[in-house]
């Protein structure tokens, strides 16, 4: 039976390898590519090399800050330490290693929650080890697809390698921690484990190591038996103190203070005109997108889940003009939040008293989320840790009958479903910087024809515009102007143009036809942006307006729209940025087509 759960355990790392890798490649099974920003911690690992923490300004260009003639990133520097290694064995991949080092922190956090699984249910007497088997691929595999773990591996964006990075470190100083609150006496082996991972987190994203450092004086102390013990912990914690070191000294080279972790006079964004960069008074808005409810995040089309813009209740307490998407924990991993938060009313009472220590440090980084000032389905991974402890609490302790244990797979798998289509939703949708030939694959796996087309339809797509004019960028065909599907909340449109202010497109009325129609919207995947105005008109040969709209704001309601072209030679579609400038002013002729 051993050998059998150890293979069956084999297959679905490998499995969940093999998706992931297909995720991160984008479908194409290339693990060497460029993406957004890519190169920004190989210019980094350059110079780290010869003593500095700043980097080229082109690699970094607006997400870093700038001081004396030199650029910094706002990220840690261990993604970079990473890039020092791979670059010194294969220097001509240099700038392309994202997807890598994004798969090497996913299935590092996989194989972290693995361990943490194969101890919990070791102390499950209420089950068969056959079930114990069962029940470990399941969990398994509701951790790697049925979390945001799969959203970040979805795309090797420079915010994801980070994140990644940080909660691969957060999940293995989590094993440490069961590990060493099972121990009589702290071994040297736990004690290197967390402060291994304790290098990863902090030096990756502050905020996973910060659990880490408030768990440290306990660790120095904790059930010592003589100072001799003393001095054996701290050369446990030899590279917990390096990363400390090494992370205050990333601080003054940035901002010439070991103290401060981020200086906001030197960036594009402050924080002081929101309310600060934490307040207290975004927790009922962040309590809600990422753990609230709603049927916003399900349609009737494929592919049925979505992750939705945010729409704060008050947002004037968060970053101004842009937002980006969430989907709930409590919709998109429901079996991690119930049995987690369950778990962590058995940690009060457990055996283990270090574990109970633990659980506020956890808390402390999740509550940090929930008073920041931005929302976006990344940050959710910051509450993985705090889950993943009280799973455990859970897993260990609970009375598992058959009924519960088939209830817990339902929802893993459940999870993965919704999870997965979510994240294949917002590529196809949101990912701006998603390649264009994965958003068409996703395209033609999510069709969803509105309707059939009335007798004698003739689509303004598929003809060709006798004139063009454009500011930015031509027009798109069946796509938006990002290449994004053509799509509403809930609806999804074959056809279509996809325009940016300002342009006009001319085009020949057909013989026979006596109406213009279209579904006019601004993109979804420009809803982040809130300083979108538009206006829509159609002009038609003589120069005179005959459909004029209002002006189209982010959020906004798509307007069908049908004109008399009777006896109209041309038309010409206009879109204007309604005179406050022309960031973010996309929009969408959603169906535009001529009827007859």
């Amino acid at each position: 039976m051993h050998m059998i759960g150890l293979g069956l355990k084999s297959c679905v790392y490998i499995c969940i390898a093999t998706v992931f890798v297909w995720l991160v490649s984008y479908t194409s099974w290339n693990l060497v590519g460029s993406e957004w920003l890519g190169a920004a911690y190989d210019s980094l690992g350059k110079n780290l090399l010869a003593g500095n923490a700043s980097l080229d300004k082109s690699a970094i260009i607006w997400e870093g800050f700038h001081r004396d003639g030199k650029s910094y990133m706002c990220f840690g520097p261990f993604p970079a330490m990473v890039r020092i290694v791979l670059n010194f064995f294969y220097p001509e991949n240099a700038g392309q290693w994202s997807r890598i080092s994004c798969l090497f922190a996913a299935l590092g956090s996989v194989l972290a929650f693995g361990s943490l699984l194969s101890r919990a249910l070791a102390q499950n007497t209420s089950i068969s080890e056959r079930a114990k088997v069962s029940l470990w691929c399941l969990c398994l595999f509701g951790f790697a697809l049925g979390t945001p773990l799969a959203y970040l591996i979805s795309c090797s964006r420079i915010y994801h390698e980070a994140i990644l990075w940080g909660l691969c470190g957060g999940m293995w100083g989590l094993v440490a921690i069961i590990k060493m609150a099972q121990e009589r006496i702290l071994s040297n082996r736990s004690l290197i484990l967390f402060s291994c991972s304790f290098f990863v987190a902090l030096l990756s994203r502050v905020t996973f190591g910060i659990p880490m450092v408030l768990i440290l004086p306990v660790l120095l102390f904790y059930q010592l038996p003589n100072r001799r013990d003393l001095l054996r912990r701290l050369y446990g914690l030899t590279p917990a103190l390096c990363a400390i070191a090494i992370q205050l000294w990333y601080n003054y080279e940035r901002f010439r203070s070991i103290f401060i972790l981020f200086d906001y006079n030197l960036f594009y964004f402050k924080p002081s005109d929101i309310g600060g960069e934490f307040n207290v008074a975004r927790i009922p808005d962040t309590l809600w997108h990422y753990f609230g409810l709603s049927w916003r995040y399900i349609i009737s089309a494929e592919p049925f889940f979505i992750m939705p813009t945010t729409n704060a209740q008050r947002p004037d307490l968060f970053m101004q003009g842009w937002r980006e998407q969430t989907i709930p924990l409590s919709l998109a991993s429901t079996w991690l939040i119930v049995c987690g938060i369950v778990g962590l009313g058995y940690l009060r009472c457990s055996r283990w008293r270090l574990l109970s220590f633990y659980a506020p440090c956890v808390l402390a980084e999740a509550s940090i989320i929930l008073v920041f000032y931005f929302i976006t389905q990344r940050y959710s991974a910051e509450f993985l840790p705090l889950l993943s402890l009280g799973f455990f609490g859970f897993l260990a302790n609970a009375t598992l009958s058959a009924p519960k244990r088939v209830t817990l797979g339902i929802l893993c798998l459940a999870s993965v479903g919704i999870t997965v289509m979510s994240t294949l939703e917002w590529n196809m949708t949101h990912n701006i910087h998603c390649p264009s030939a994965y958003k068409d694959k996703l395209i033609g796996w999510f069709k969803n024809d509105p309707e059939p087309d009335p007798a004698g339809r003739v689509y303004l797509s598929d003809l060709k515009p006798l004139t063009e004019e454009f500011t930015f960028t031509r027009t798109k065909m069946d796509v938006s102007t990002s290449g994004s599907k053509l799509r509403t909340e809930d609806q999804h449109y074959k056809k279509g143009l996809g325009m940016q202010a300002a342009a006009k497109l001319t085009y020949l009325v057909p013989e026979g036809s006596k109406t213009l129609f279209a579904i006019i919207s601004i993109p979804i995947e420009i809803e982040y942006c809130l300083k979108t105005s538009v206006k829509f008109s159609v002009i038609d040969e003589l120069g005179k307006a005959i459909f004029a709209s209002a002006i189209f704001s982010n959020p906004s309601v798509p307007t069908p729209i049908r004109i008399d072209v009777s006896g109209t030679k041309t038309v010409t579609l206009v879109v204007d940025d309604a005179g406050d400038g022309k960031a973010c002013d996309h929009a969408n002729w959603n169906l535009a087509a001529f009827d007859r």
